[in-house]
């Protein structure tokens, strides 16, 4: 049978089969990017983008800011955003800039939007975990890229759930309910609220975490 054009099958399979595999997920993000159809599949990526000011206001700065340390995070006041982000970052031993993954591909290509787009998400990943109060287990995951989905109709992200959908299904069939309620109320909050790759969170640590689910729209209740 003819593979899909794009499609990283062994990648697709890994994630599949392991969610928490990240190097999967980078892979698959390759083959998208060199799909043939590639034009056509990101023409509502476009359409997201390029009607938010505020993303395209960073986009016209190429806004990437260095990451803070762990440290700068801890000084950062209880409750805060910073906060919420190291407890994050050191209950699941794991790095806002993706230590020791291979995240190339967000860094080699002509900036673009679209470009500019995935390399936002890819850095502010742990930080969307922490706001929308997620975890790092598979439905936790699902969750987050339910609500990518919802904010930018992301073709990477309509794969990722597809994986989401099989691992389900073979692994953990118990969880189909709970998948589905899931990934369906994330996708629904990501539509609701405001466009998170638009939105400062470099500029936000001290911020309380309550006032930046406010101003970003997401209430959890």
């Amino acid at each position: 049978m003819e593979s899909i054009p794009g499609l990283m099958t062994e990648s697709f399979f890994e994630f599949a089969k392991n969610p928490q595999n990240t190097q999967a997920i980078l892979d698959i993000q390759k083959g998208l990017i060199t799909a043939p159809n590639r034009a056509e599949m990101v023409q509502w990526v476009l359409k997201s983008i390029l009607d938010n000011r505020e993303f395209m206001k960073l986009f016209e700065k190429k806004y990437i800011p260095r990451f803070p340390s762990n440290e700068e995070l801890a000084a950062t006041p209880e409750g805060s955003l910073g906060r919420a982000v190291l407890q994050h970052l050191t209950a699941n031993g794991i790095a806002l800039d993706f230590a020791g993954l291979d995240t190339s591909i967000y860094y080699q290509q002509e900036m673009s939007p679209p470009v500019y787009l995935g390399l936002r998400a890819l850095r502010m990943h742990d930080v969307w975990h922490a706001v929308l109060g997620l975890g790092v287990s598979p439905l936790d995951e699902y969750a987050l890229a339910s609500f990518q989905l919802g904010q930018f109709y992301s073709p990477n992200h309509m794969t990722l759930l597809s994986a989401g959908y099989l691992n389900v299904a073979f692994y953990t069939p118990e969880e189909i309910p709970k998948f589905l309620d899931q990934t369906t109320k994330f996708y629904q909050m990501g539509r609701a609220a405001k466009f998170f790759a638009g939105f400062q969170f470099e500029e936000n640590w001290s911020t309380p975490l309550r006032d930046v689910r406010t101003m970003l729209g997401v209430n959890l209740d």
